[in-house]
């Protein structure tokens, strides 16, 4: 067997790797409330709004896109489609968590 048809045979078999994630949606709201809570808003909950409850600006919520990815990663699930524009854009946590659940399915 030559280097390349190794090659596309591993390549194969990645392609037919189960993907699927198994983390449930309460299991993503845990894990980015409990990053929102790391970041000095121990109270924050789903409903808490950017503007009010968690006071931080969209720049800021962007530099959260890759520490979530990097537990979501951890929690053996890979959130490919999820960026800081995600966050940026969040008016609550629970939008942070729709978008990254919906990039999961």
């Amino acid at each position: 067997m030559t280097r390349k048809d190794r090659l596309a045979e591993r390549m194969a078999s990645l392609v037919a790797m189960d993907t699927t994630c198994h983390l449930t949606r309460e299991d993503v709201s845990r894990i980015v409330v409990s990053f929102v809570r790391d970041q000095g808003f121990p109270a924050a909950t789903e409903v808490s709004n950017f503007s009010t409850d968690v006071p931080v600006d969209g720049t800021t919520r962007r530099g959260w896109a890759a520490p979530i990815r990097q537990r979501i990663f951890k929690a053996g699930c890979d959130p490919r489609g999820f960026g800081p524009a995600d966050c940026e854009q969040a008016k609550k946590v629970g939008a942070i968590v729709a978008t990254l659940f919906e990039d999961l399915k």
